[in-house]
């Protein structure tokens, strides 16, 4: 509804959520401010019941792997000193983790399928991974702590793998009997805290309450991974099953505590703990999630110390009042035109002094009226002295039903094509959000497709708290609006918020390789990742000696060689510089975008005669990812591919069955494989910032360790052929390397962040 009364002015103490960006203010007022300072359990003077356990008090998730670490200090103190020239009994246990804390490894504790996975499947599977290569980095990070060397614990088996290497060293002559009971825990209490964390966008940020008397470290935690991991790999991912899972971490006992004064109460949206606020990931801008929860160190209810749930007003939206959406202009012109600022059929530009979230007063009879359950409203306070509220709970439920536009690529039909085109109506969103008052939903009874544009995020936001949340299309101002045609349900009335948002929209997500690389193509060769320049270096290095390995005689027909994932071309260049004469180059990438930018630098080395002329060059678009994969004619018979700082994108087993199906057919065709080393994945992935907004956009990317990478190759048919002297080449970045060519490296120091492969495929 609006008010004409304006909101009460926030003091200077108020948190503000940064990130929608636009011509409004930029943030969120969220409450007030809070000062919350973890102390690890240092106040806490009791005696521990067992002889390893936490200390209670308040920790981040560092903290609680600084807590763990004795128990895998005692068990590398006890394995005695490494042997000479052998990997140290510390950093192949911490493997082992990494290998537990991945989602595709023979040792991983939540497994998801390569493909076909939901969007809401995915968003947890790359939470996982992210999470896991996090906390195993804080683990590589933190030596030195105190331990007891006498450690004895008895921990039940529960089904951790050890990675082939580690069960010689856990059972052999080394190792004492007790010792696999300690790393056992070690394992399980990371597992635990990594699934705990999984409700959380900012989980390094996230301050977690622990009692140390509750049970050991913090296996209190077991039912709730139990519960939520069935809804995950069994049922389905709800939001109401996320936020369940944050409250056991945060706030024990919240929601049994609500229903005993409030039968009817749900796990709600959001909460408040002791400690700060949860809320929808989404409120925070930018690539936003689809499910996931942002800790907040603020307070919205000053008189919770229990804590308090954050419901939503209407509890089924299904059998909510709906309203006529007011008047609109009908037009055709914009089925195939850009934003309709730039063609005059734009709508008044709706100006936003502020934004933020406020609490409801509880009434009786509604969900709010029990102690520990509050409702929230979105606020805009507007240029025109106005106010626009809107449920906070139905603004996180229009998030999460709207849908996306799809890519260019698999947008509507052309404008050559002669259908019908459905009639649109423009609505000023000034004219919505004055519709309706209380619970009603904006809906349109006659069907039809209306569009609203939208210029200011929060705008967007407090728009999709109003429609009704059944057929609400997100498309950002740079796209066209027939890409949103063939987006949302296959019937009338469809919504279109047009602009307001940002690239994937607020149900932005991390982008799929293809979409995040036709982002990247605008910027890829000028953006200095250092990562790719030494890549470049390296394979100047390598390609001769690649090439060499090829047929020469004449009885051999001129080869075929790929360059897979290929790119904006960097190496397909260097390809056609060194190729025998009249062989022929396939490029193949999964961004059509890149592959535009190949295409030209490829014409101009030929301008230029920096190529052979002789040699033929095809690029074509194929998805690795694809199920069934597709085998591409252009690519059949290659005598030899490369691949360079591809395979962190794709699974091992996918990459390599590609690699052996859809390009390397000739019985001993080589296959010559960069990628990021899995010390530097741990830490950091492929990212890039977008230059029109300023956002980081990072792809699906995995963390490969070497050992499964030569695993997966070998099952795949391939063995490993020495280049240069050398069956695997590492690089390792040293502070000569870093000051002499890349300052962006600095932070590399003492890591290795590449490797190179040659493979030969078996007759």
């Amino acid at each position: 509804m609006i008010r004409a009364a304006a909101m009460k002015a926030t003091a200077d103490t108020a948190f503000r959520l940064s990130g929608l960006g636009a011509g409004g203010p930029g943030h969120i007022l969220v409450g007030q401010s809070i000062v919350v300072r973890p102390d690890a359990g240092a106040h806490d003077k009791t005696t521990p019941r067992e002889a390893w356990g936490l200390k209670s008090g308040l920790y981040t998730p560092r903290q609680l792997v600084e807590g763990f670490a004795p128990l895998l200090d005692t068990v590398v103190f006890r394995l005695g000193p490494d042997p000479p020239n052998a990997r140290a009994a510390r950093a192949q246990l911490l493997d082992n983790l990494a290998a537990n804390l991945d989602t595709s490894t023979r040792e991983a504790t939540l497994r998801f399928p390569d493909t076909d996975i939901d969007d809401s499947r995915q968003e947890i599977a790359e939470q996982a991974r992210s999470i896991g290569r996090t906390l195993v980095q804080y683990a590589r990070n933190y030596t030195g702590g105190p331990f007891d060397a006498d450690l004895y614990l008895r921990s039940p088996c529960e089904g951790h793998l050890l990675i082939p290497l580690n069960v010689d060293l856990m059972f052999g002559r080394r190792s004492q009997s007790h010792l696999m009971q300690l790393f056992n825990e070690y394992m399980h209490q990371m597992v635990l805290l990594r699934d705990a964390l999984l409700p959380f966008k900012n989980y390094e940020d996230v301050i977690i309450p622990v009692d140390g008397r509750a049970a050991r470290g913090i296996r209190h935690l077991e039912t709730s991974r139990s519960e939520f991991l069935t809804h995950l790999l069994v049922k389905e991912v709800t939001q109401s099953a996320i936020v369940k899972h944050a409250q056991a971490l945060l706030a024990p006992g919240l929601l049994s505590r609500s229903s005993r004064t409030s039968p009817k109460v749900s796990p709600g949206y959001g909460f408040q703990y002791a400690h700060g606020l949860v809320l929808p990931a989404f409120l925070a801008g930018g690539p936003t999630p689809f499910h996931l929860l942002q800790y907040i160190p603020a307070r919205l209810v000053d008189d919770a110390p229990e804590g308090v749930i954050f419901d939503y007003r209407i509890q089924d939206y299904y059998l909510a009042p709906r309203v006529e959406i007011p008047a609109g202009t009908k037009t055709s012109v914009l089925q195939s035109a850009g934003y309709p600022v730039a063609n005059d059929c734009g709508t008044p530009r709706l100006g936003v002094q502020s934004v933020k979230i406020g609490v409801v007063p509880p009434t009786p009879g509604s969900t709010a009226s029990s102690p520990t359950v509050r409702q929230l409203e979105l606020q805009l306070q507007l240029d025109n002295g106005q106010c626009v509220s809107v449920d906070l709970g139905q603004v996180a439920r229009g998030h999460r039903y709207a849908y996306q536009t799809s890519g260019a690529s698999e947008s509507a039909t052309s404008s050559n094509d002669t259908h019908d085109v459905t009639p649109i109506v423009v609505h000023a969103a000034a004219s919505v959000l004055e519709t309706g008052h209380g619970d009603g939903l904006v809906t349109a009874h006659n069907g039809g497709v209306h569009v609203i544009p939208v210029q200011d995020p929060a705008v967007a936001l407090v728009l999709l708290g109003k429609i009704y949340p059944e057929n609400v299309v997100l498309l950002p101002a740079s796209k066209d609006l027939a890409q949103a045609e063939k987006a949302g349900k296959g019937l009338e009335p469809k919504f279109v918020l047009w602009g307001g948002v940002k690239r994937g929209g607020l149900r932005g997500k991390e982008s799929k390789t293809a979409e995040a690389y036709n982002e990247w193509a605008k910027v890829y060769d000028m953006d200095g990742d250092f990562l790719q320049a030494l890549d470049t270096i390296e394979m100047r290095r390598l390609l001769p000696a690649f090439l060499a390995k090829l047929p020469t005689n004449a009885q051999h027909a001129p080869p075929k060689l790929v360059d897979l994932g290929c790119g904006t071309g960097r190496n397909t260049l260097q390809l056609l510089k060194g190729v025998p004469r009249n062989a022929a180059i396939v490029g193949l990438d999964v961004s059509p975008s890149m592959l535009d930018i190949a295409r030209d630098a490829l014409r101009k080395a030929r301008e230029t005669s920096a190529a052979k002329a002789d040699a033929t060059v095809t690029l074509a678009v194929v998805d690795l990812l694809r199920s069934p994969l597709v085998v591409l004619d252009c690519a059949r018979g290659a005598a030899a591919a490369i691949s360079t700082l591809v395979m962190e994108h794709i699974p091992l087993e996918r990459f390599f069955e590609a690699a052996a199906a859809a390009v390397l057919l000739v019985p001993d065709g080589y296959l010559l494989v960069t990628n990021m080393h899995a010390e530097m994945g741990e830490i950091s992935q492929a990212w890039f910032t977008e230059p029109e907004t300023g956002m980081k956009i990072r792809p699906t990317s995995y963390s490969h360790m070497l050992v499964d990478t030569l695993a997966a190759a070998e099952a795949a048919g391939f063995d490993v052929e020495e280049l240069d002297g050398e069956a695997v080449r590492e690089r390792r970045v040293d502070v000569a390397m870093a000051e002499a060519r890349w300052k962006r490296a600095a932070k590399w120091v003492g890591v290795t962040v590449w490797f190179g492969i040659c493979f030969r495929k078996r007759s």
